[in-house]
């Protein structure tokens, strides 16, 4: 990142000593001619008293509307010289000879191909009748206001200052493209609406440098003239603060943060769009509503940036600072307009940095709230992992007290009948080893079932070689006190093993047999039956879970995986089981959890 920084100075600074090396020395006189209209014969009958006012000392900066005439003589014939013009929004251009032949004409309202130099910036060879004819007479023409600022260079300089230009423009334009095409990869990945958004504002303010930097008259339209006025510029700078005021109301969630302040961003979009429409029409004879309407909308954006910024909202601070940045080069680029800056190879180019700088800002916040975004998404999955790992052992600490609830009874029963035994005096040493042995294998049983239940809440996660018969046979056990009135029907056609989390895998089938259970003891079925098929196709290993419930609602199929939907009737419904279960065979154990309703239930179907 330094190095390109360093590399950006140091080309800044390069531009700066070419604009300040020492130019051949010419004399640039003017007149206005918007009232009298002179000809070409004009100018040279009355040339003495006409060129009285010196271009090279006054301000020049012209109104709308203006004609002058320009009159160069050089006072170096010893060196070949070009008459460089800095602002590339010149109408038009009529060159003469002192002699009042017409060599060219150059500018927007003439092809681009008629130009003797291929640049967007007027360029003008003085030495064009050899050096012994060391006069030209220039006859300018304007629509718009405009900036006369000039240099006079040597081919070499001209040369080395065109090479300057275009590495800038290729650098300039090859991170537009680079940033465009990241953000083009992070939209297909996301299908998010706001990096849509941000994709079609950034290829409008490509478009609209485009035609900022003269290229499209350049390279796409060379054969047409007034490419770079008119008003297609004009209809895609519409289109591009409409798009950056959407782009700030999804990015920064305006709607929901200030709806006040996203009403008036609305009212903007549609005044806007209305200039927009009537944009073609040409009803004003001046840019004004442009004028006015542009510069208060990128106000209104930076202000809703900076508002976003006081609450404290992180993900602002890149919008804020990239249009701060951005009104901060409009302000000097409006200076240079005025005269209030002067105007040179590197004022020239501090538009284009604001426009880089605040493209890369956006691209940065863009990429910092989608880290945002999957850290909020982590926190709530890591939340509702721990909330399904508590639900499970609720559901776990229910099952051994159901499955305890027999064992206690046969303990309290031998009790009952030793004390019995003891009082009628028929309490032998025989039948109290018996009873006590007796005991001693409930209570063993007892353990057994906690043990069981111990391993599987051990945070094990090493993959372990089993199989799917074994695993389910596991989970059969310790459900075994909830399925006495259940017929479980089991088909097995595979015995391979295969390297899972075993742990992981007993919960995501405790989740499903559970849910099966529930679903027959809540619709009171009377032949309740649950069929597990084991089986192996195409080196998946497959496990089907089905029972005959009566099915989910169709419009519930859909939703059942997601977290806190339950189809429970009960209190203790917590609707998370079957959402945690599709994340753990999803991501930890590289499967897949389906379900469709199938004949008078549903089936669960895992696949590994």
């Amino acid at each position: 990142m330094l190095k390109h920084i360093v590399f950006i100075l140091l080309f800044f600074l390069s531009l700066h000593a070419s604009a300040q090396k020492v130019s051949p020395k010419v004399n640039l006189l003017y007149f206005n001619d918007s009232n009298t209209h002179y000809t070409i014969k004009d100018v040279l009958h009355n040339s003495p008293t006409l060129f009285t006012k010196d271009l090279n000392t006054s301000k020049a900066k012209f109104p709308a509307h203006t004609s002058l005439w320009l009159k160069f003589s050089s006072r170096d014939t010893h060196k070949k010289q070009i008459l460089k013009f800095l602002d590339i929004r010149l109408d038009k251009m009529s060159v003469y000879t002192k002699e009042g032949a017409l060599i060219y004409e150059v500018g927007d309202k003439v092809p681009f191909n008629a130009r003797e130099f291929k640049d967007a910036q007027i360029a003008l060879s003085l030495d064009t009748l050899g050096s012994d004819k060391d006069i030209l007479y220039i006859h300018f023409t304007n629509e718009d206001k405009s900036d006369l600022s000039y240099n006079t260079l040597t081919k070499e300089e001209y040369l080395e200052n065109t090479f300057f230009k275009k590495e800038f423009q290729a650098f300039f334009f090859g991170a537009l493209s680079i940033m465009l095409l990241y953000n083009f990869i992070f939209y297909l990945f996301l299908r998010n609406q706001t990096f849509f958004i941000y994709i079609v504002y950034h290829i409008l303010v490509f478009i609209v440098m485009l035609y900022y930097n003269g290229m499209i008259s350049q390279y796409y339209f060379p054969d047409s003239y007034n490419i770079n006025g008119g008003n297609v510029p004009v209809f895609f700078l519409y289109l591009c603060v409409i798009l950056a005021i959407e782009f700030l109301r999804t990015f920064l969630d305006i709607k929901d943060y200030t709806p006040r302040l996203d009403k008036l961003l609305r009212i903007f979009i549609g005044l806007i769009a209305i200039l927009l429409i009537l944009n073609p029409l040409e009803l004003t004879p001046t840019h004004l509503p442009t004028l006015i309407m542009v510069p208060l909308s990128l106000l209104l954006i930076f202000t809703s940036a900076y508002h976003s910024f006081v609450l404290k909202r992180k993900v602002a601070l890149f919008f804020f600072l990239g249009w701060l940045i951005m009104l901060l080069a409009i302000i000097v680029t409006a200076m240079l307009s005025f005269g209030l800056i002067v105007r040179n190879d590197f004022t020239s180019y501090i538009f284009q940095l604001g426009v880089l700088t605040e493209v890369t800002l956006l691209s940065l916040g863009l990429a910092y709230q989608y880290k945002m975004a999957q850290e909020e998404l982590l926190k709530k999955s890591e939340i509702l992992h721990k909330q399904s790992k508590l639900a499970s052992m609720g559901e776990m600490l229910a099952n051994i007290s159901h499955q305890w609830r027999q064992p206690l009874s046969e303990i309290n029963a031998v009790a009952m009948k030793i004390d019995a035994d003891y009082y009628q005096k028929v309490l032998t040493q025989e039948t109290l080893e018996s009873d006590l042995q007796r005991i001693e294998g409930i209570t063993h049983y007892m353990s057994e079932t906690v043990e069981s239940f111990n391993s599987y809440f051990k945070k094990d996660k090493h993959r372990q070689d089993t199989s799917l018969k074994e695993i389910l046979q596991n989970v059969l056990t310790l459900l075994s006190g909830s399925l006495n009135d259940i017929d479980i029907k089991i088909t097995s056609q595979e015995y391979s093993t295969l390297n899972v989390h075993k742990n992981e895998l007993t919960q995501v089938i405790l989740v499903i047999l559970n849910n099966a259970i529930d679903a027959l003891l809540e619709n009171k079925i009377i032949n309740k039956t649950i069929t597990i098929n084991i089986k192996k196709e195409e080196q998946k290993h497959i496990l089907e879970i089905s029972d005959n419930a009566g099915g989910i609602k169709t419009d519930n199929v859909e939703k059942v995986f997601e977290p806190y939907f339950t189809t429970k009737f009960k209190s203790d419904g917590i609707g998370i089981g079957l959402y945690m279960a599709k994340m753990l065979v999803q991501e930890s154990l590289n499967g897949s959890l389906t379900l469709k309703n199938i004949n008078n239930g549903a089936k669960f179907t895992i696949t590994l």
